[in-house]
């Protein structure tokens, strides 16, 4: 039996949840007799939780630092960095126990699969992401880099090149390398590194769940339009640029847009990240929003309780989404739903671009940072919400095409 070790699991965020979910029932159907184990690394377990797949041969594993101190996150960073990124102290590794158990795990595992997700290798410079995978590397195992999004990669200081090289080094490692976006395959090909294209692993399935009395007494009979708005301040590119106050009054008048032009429907507010927190967690946004609705009435917000599978079930039967996240409009697409997609960033683009889909985003990369673009941006939405809107079969299908293809890929090359 072998076994398989994802490491680097992106959580609290319901779309990285749905890939997740998505990678582990497939791989469980294709590879009944592999052990697969899901290592989190000093993760809540109330997080983990909500993640976990049930099948006889997955397990979850959750490695939490004793006691976690200042002091002792530093000791636990000076380690990590001293034997992973220049060869030291290697023995010390041995004799602090949750250090000793990530190397067994690594250790013991025939394959390492990196989780699909978000820009970890990018521009948010995760560096407790490339530092497992030069752990596994250093080990010598073979590391599956599964339907992630790169890049870019900047130069403006020494730490950013120092980044940009591990990440290159790592890059031309991996045993296997899926993209999921046209604009990471670009800079893929920039790096002369190979890779497989495939495109959001959530398209892997249709998930169906049934949608809790709560929300579906609330939904009985009810046209809606399913809003999933985003701080978008947490953002490298937005950081100190567009203050708290100027995004929130930007998705008020967006929101009273929308019931404007849809005076018959209602407005779904869908949270797509959790357990992160006031301000982080969408749902404080989406009440700030609401509560300065003069039509509240028409404004429905979902609890951030309800997972992915009830979240592409909520999304299934709306009329339109606006969403400015991500794997809102992956959802949209991989139920047929119409969407205008607020792109703040390379991935939601590069997924448009390869489902042919750019006629129904707006760039909001830096209208964004503006009152004349942020003006500019509700205007299009304007425009493309009096446009004929249908669902999108063909690019659905495309998807999960590409989805499926690159997981056969990906399957071939682990044997």
């Amino acid at each position: 039996m072998k076994n398989i070790l994802i490491i680097n699991q992106p959580l609290n965020n319901r779309g990285d949840e749905s890939a997740h979910r998505a990678l582990i029932r497939q791989l469980t159907k294709t590879k009944p007799d592999y052990k697969i184990n899901v290592l989190f690394f000093n993760q809540p377990e109330k997080c983990i939780n909500e993640f976990k797949v049930n099948c006889p041969n997955v397990q979850y594993i959750g490695l939490q630092i004793p006691r976690p101190s200042r002091i002792m996150s530093k000791l636990n960073k000076y380690l990590m960095d001293e034997y992973i990124l220049h060869g030291n102290l290697k023995p010390l590794f041995y004799i602090i126990p949750h250090l000793r158990s990530l190397l067994l795990h690594i250790k013991r595992a025939d394959i390492i699969v990196n989780a699909p997700g978000g820009i970890c290798m990018g521009g948010f410079q995760n560096w407790g992401h490339i530092k497992l995978l030069l752990l596994a590397k250093k080990l010598r195992k073979p590391i599956f880099y599964y339907g992630r999004s790169i890049g870019p990669f900047p130069i403006d200081s020494e730490k950013n090149k120092r980044f940009r090289e591990y990440s290159i080094e790592l890059l031309n490692y991996f045993s296997f390398l899926s993209l999921r976006d046209t604009k990471s395959e670009e800079i893929a090909r920039e790096l002369d590194i190979n890779f497989t294209s495939t495109v959001d692993t959530a398209f892997l399935e249709s998930p169906v769940a049934k949608i809790p009395s709560k929300i579906a007494k609330s939904l009985d009979n009810t046209k809606y339009v399913v809003f999933v708005p985003n701080l978008l301040i947490w953002h490298y590119a937005y950081r100190g640029k567009v203050s708290k106050t100027e995004i929130l009054d930007f998705y008020i008048k967006l929101a009273n847009a929308i019931l404007d032009n849809r005076p018959e429907h209602k407005i779904v507010f869908l949270p797509q990240t959790c357990h992160y927190g006031y301000p982080a967690d969408d749902i404080h946004l989406f009440r700030d929003i609401v509560d300065k609705l003069e039509r509240k009435q028409r404004a429905i917000i979902i609890s951030d309780e309800y997972g992915s599978d009830i979240q592409q079930t909520i999304i299934r039967n709306s009329q339109l989404i606006i969403g400015a996240r991500y794997h809102s409009i992956v959802f949209a697409l991989n139920n047929a739903v119409p969407f205008i997609a607020l792109s703040y960033e390379h991935k939601i683009e590069g997924l448009l671009m390869t489902l042919n889909k750019t006629s129904s985003m707006i760039d909001i990369s830096t209208k964004m940072l503006t009152d004349t673009g942020r003006d500019e941006i509700i205007n299009d939405c304007i425009y493309l919400m009096k446009s004929p809107s249908f669902g999108d079969k063909v690019a659905r299908d495309k998807a999960k095409l590409i989805a499926r293809g690159a997981f056969d890929k990906f399957i071939s090359s682990i044997g």
